[in-house]
């Protein structure tokens, strides 16, 4: 799909190129002169298309390389999702928050970045604080019970409970787990952090 969206792009730009030497044609224009002319702006224009030029060349290069592709799950300064699109000069990838970002492949081509197996994109990680009075054991056996029970999620990679932090509010976990979709990702993630309030009220009144 990347090789067909930057296909598509080079072919646009010919064949807009070439249609304005038709139409210049048609009209009697002299395209030696604007030859010459264009030579000439072609240099100070180059400095200044000197970043599109180099989108465009690292985009070549990334195809070229195939080490992201559509579909892969990277991240780069900060920005994590779905590579849904690699074009012309850029490429989109769509996070969580079914946001599209924008970035330019010279970013992608000049910057380290994280690429993520797989079975990334349909993970979800619901964070949660532990009150201190509550066994995190316990908290993990209902949690997890319920999540392996939900239709959508997967048995491999299994669900687990990652601990992140102990403090004085409580015991910060993630609650993390494998979809066997990527549809409805947010909704589902809301669905595990409501049970995982509701099983730590629960706990505390029973305490």
């Amino acid at each position: 799909m990347s090789l067909v969206y930057l296909t598509r792009d080079i072919l646009q730009a010919i064949i807009v190129f070439i249609a304005i030497l038709i139409v210049l044609d048609i009209f009697g224009i002299n395209l030696t002169s604007i030859f010459i002319s264009l030579g000439i702006a072609g240099i100070a224009l180059g400095f200044a298309s000197k970043d599109i030029i180099s989108n465009f060349m690292s985009g070549i290069l990334l195809l070229a390389d195939k080490n992201v592709k559509v579909g892969d799950v990277i991240e780069i300064n900060g920005y994590k999702g779905i590579i849904k699109k690699i074009s012309f000069r850029n490429t989109n990838i769509e996070n969580t928050d079914l946001e599209i970002i924008t970035i330019p492949n010279q970013t992608l081509s000049n910057n380290p970045y994280t690429k993520f197996n797989r079975a990334e994109r349909k993970k979800i990680a619901v964070p949660v604080t532990i009150p201190p009075e509550i066994d995190v054991k316990v908290f993990e056996d209902r949690i997890l019970t319920f999540v392996n029970s939900m239709e959508v999620v997967g048995n491999e990679p299994k669900a687990f409970l990652q601990s992140v932090e102990i403090g004085d509010y409580g015991t910060k976990v993630i609650v993390k787990c494998f979809l066997k979709k990527f549809k409805d990702k947010k909704l589902h993630e809301i669905t595990v952090l409501n049970k995982s309030r509701k099983i730590i009220e629960e706990l505390s009144n029973n305490d």
